[in-house]
């Protein structure tokens, strides 16, 4: 039994591309691939130049199974000669841009034997290329006579910026110089896709060009010269409509950082005037983009403009806007606290703002009272901020706690420990953090305080033993406690609540344990590991974490009995057979840990660690695994085997734990060399992790490895991250 297969001629072809229906010629025009080369061609140039843009279309795709053979090249760029068929040209362009590099030599001889016209198809078709070669030909079309190819040579530039970012930046800024308006809002355009900064001499100027006004005001938005904010309030005033709008985002930009103090200055001038203008497009029911309302209630508080306050809380309560409105409160300075006090804790009668608000103006107020300001201003503050808190509103109080925290006096320890006791958690949980803070900024108050709760409690007039437990690990955590002692009472206060029948107040007394630390703490975490309440087995496996961590810097100088503390530690919560409990132990171990130590006690209980974290980083739990990645990232730059570890972790079988040893290896300067074997890696999403981590290296050694990988990747998204890798380790090596 035989079996044929339907041959392509191309002269079946060649009569369906003359028939009337477009459907048909599209059909016939995709079975131009299955041609040779030398009968597709002329099929394929009659199909670029068909008057139906989907037989067009059809060709270009049709047109890949020949690329880059120089044959197709040069019988594109014939198409450029003089002609009428507009469709057929531009389609050629795409097909040479998708010809790459094969096509940026032919297009360069070719540029000066064809017209004006054929001259600017090839600068855009070397634009199309992906070629950084290519910014050699176009530097040269930049002097052509024609203005056309002049400002087709600028656009191509502008779409190779981004793989040639230095050269192409070179090259846009000196278009900037000529007199070709059109080229150089063409240059300006692409300064401003490549977010590259304009030097003001060059920028200024073009402001006063309408023709140039909106694109140099986009750019204006990245200028940092000093000069300039007074250069955009002057011309401000003028601005009507989309131009005043982006004068605006600019003024914003510039704001945000060091040249605020003049942004500011050059305001003034027109402060009356102006404030009022922004005020309108601040207000609620303009009608521009919420974004531009935000650009403008930030300069209505630069010039502090009246009304300014209410116009920040109408914006808070926007979803959109709450960001920016409250940077806008905190530009305003220290001069309006008392505006922001009269609403945080309104007078009765007066019509108070959400309490979502309200939390914003109590946190912009503590920023503000950081800043020298009168000290009554601080002493209605404080006062307005207990009121609020006795609110018992969620957001109110929390926000209010926090602020005393910061901003309170010994008093408060009293008022924040009536809330430790809370029903609701959120409130709870902020007066305990209010709580600790307090201590450690009165440790004095706090240890009488303290003193006088247990002495309560054993007294029985009162139940409440969290407030003194909460105090005693924040004075035992303070950096002068060595020396700290706590009374028998005390201490059997907090034993006690360690077994207590509520689980928050085992949690609290489980947390101060792993302060004090002791042989005795080691038996209660061990039961706390099977508590019921999660939380409580959270608060163990985190003081487990603590008690390994200080059995290694305890025990340096016998590293066997470290070792062996450690491993402890780490089987105890393993045979709890939990693994986000062994998680949270291990990320425990490494949470105070300076990677910048090197002092022999640091690189000698790192090292300790080490030996205990690499096996769990490279078999452990994916969860587990991730902890130990961690937790190795923070050990000392000088511990020994940190690389070779965190090496072993690419090797894991989950792709979270590899992403993040890759990110960890980035983070700390590990050799690239390693990391390039991961674009090997089954997953793409590693591999294209590795792509990235591989395109902010300075190592000019990995170009050719780069090079070699590229060429055999299969993938084609992947293989532009390489070719955005390769390139950008060029060309930073270039500038280096």
């Amino acid at each position: 039994m035989t079996s044929s297969v339907a041959v392509v001629s191309p002269e079946l072809v060649a009569a369906a591309l003359e028939a009337a229906d477009a459907e048909e010629r599209r059909q016939a025009t995709s079975l131009i691939a299955e041609l040779v080369i030398h009968d597709a061609l002329p099929l394929l140039v009659r199909a670029l130049g068909d008057t139906d843009w989907r037989v067009r279309k059809e060709a270009i795709i049709a047109a890949r199974a020949f690329v880059p053979a120089p044959a197709l090249v040069s019988r594109m760029i014939a198409v450029f000669d003089p002609g009428e068929n507009v469709g057929l040209r531009n389609a050629a362009v795409e097909v040479l841009g998708s010809c790459g590099t094969a096509s940026t030599g032919p297009l360069a001889l070719a540029l000066g034997h064809v017209d004006a016209d054929g001259r600017k198809l090839i600068v855009q078709a070397l634009g199309a290329t992906r070629d950084p070669h290519a910014l050699i030909v176009l530097a040269r079309a930049l002097d052509d006579r024609d203005e056309n190819v002049r400002q087709g040579a600028v656009e191509a530039i502008a779409r190779l910026a981004p793989l040639v970012p230095v050269d192409a930046h070179k090259l846009l800024l000196r278009s900037l110089e000529g007199a070709d308006e059109f080229c150089q809002l063409a240059a300006l355009e692409g300064l401003n896709a490549l977010g590259a900064e304009v030097p003001w001499e060059k920028l200024e100027p073009l402001l006063e060009h309408s023709t140039l006004r909106m694109a140099a005001l986009t750019a204006a938005s990245l200028v940092q010269d000093v000069r300039a904010p007074a250069a955009l309030a002057r011309i401000l005033g003028a601005l009507r409509g989309n131009a005043f709008l982006l004068a605006m985002t600019a003024l914003v930009r510039m704001a945000e950082g060091p040249l605020l103090p003049h942004v500011a200055k050059a305001l003034e001038s027109d402060g009356a005037h102006l404030a009022e203008r922004l005020m309108q497009i601040a207000a609620v029911g303009s009608n521009v983009p919420q974004v531009h309302r935000g650009h403008a209630l930030v300069l209505a508080s630069i010039v502090g403009a009246p009304g300014v306050v209410d116009a920040a809380a109408y914006a808070l309560e926007d979803e959109l806007l709450g960001e920016v409105a409250d940077r806008a409160l905190r530009l305003l300075g220290p001069n309006v606290l008392p505006d922001l006090i009269a609403r945080i804790a309104p007078a009765k009668g007066v019509t108070a703002f959400s309490a979502h608000v309200r939390a914003a103006f109590i946190e912009a107020s503590v920023s503000l009272a950081h800043a020298p300001c009168p000290p009554e201003s601080i002493a209605a503050l404080l006062a307005a901020l207990r009121t609020a808190a006795l609110e018992q509103e969620r957001r109110i109080t929390t926000s209010s706690l926090c602020a005393l925290s910061r901003l309170g006096t010994e008093q408060d320890l009293v008022l924040a420990s009536t809330f430790v006791g809370s029903t609701f958690k959120p409130i709870a949980y902020a007066a305990e953090a209010a709580l600790a803070i307090l201590t450690r900024r009165h440790p004095a108050a706090a240890r009488r305080f303290a003193a006088m709760q247990t002495d309560r409690v054993a007294k029985g007039s009162s139940d409440d033993a969290c407030i003194a437990v909460i105090i005693m690990g924040s004075l035992a955590a303070l950096p002068d406690a060595a020396g700290q002692t706590f009374s028998a009472a005390e201490m059997a206060l907090l034993t006690r609540c360690a077994t207590a029948e509520e689980p928050r107040r085992r949690r609290t007394a489980i947390e101060t344990l792993a302060v004090l630390g002791g042989d005795s703490a080691h038996r209660v975490f061990a039961l706390a590991l099977t508590d019921d309440a999660r939380e409580v087995r959270i608060a163990a496996a985190r003081a487990l974490g603590v008690l390994g961590c200080a059995a290694c810097f305890r025990d340096v100088d016998d590293s066997a009995a470290a070792t062996s503390s450690l491993r402890a530690v780490v089987d105890l919560v393993t045979h709890a057979s939990d693994t986000e409990l062994l998680a949270t132990t291990i990320r425990t171990l490494g949470e105070d840990l300076d990677p910048l130590a090197v002092d022999d006690r640091s690189v000698r209980a790192a090292e300790i660690m080490l030996s205990v974290l690499t096996p769990l980083a490279r078999d452990g739990e994916a969860i587990v695994a991730m902890a130990a990645v961690e937790t190795m990232g923070r050990l000392s730059s000088k511990t020994e085997g940190r690389h070779a570890a965190l090496f072993g972790a690419l090797r894991h079988w989950d792709d979270a734990v590899v992403k993040s040893a890759l990110l960890k290896l980035q983070t700390i300067g590990a050799a690239s060399q390693e990391i390039l074997q991961c674009l090997d890696h089954p997953s793409l999403e590693v591999r294209t992790l590795a792509a990235e981590i591989m395109a902010g290296s300075d190592d000019a050694d990995l170009r050719d490895r780069l090079a070699e990988r590229t060429s055999v990747e299969l993938d084609l998204n992947m293989r532009d991250k390489l070719e955005g890798a390769l390139h950008s380790v060029r060309w930073r090596g270039e500038r280096s």
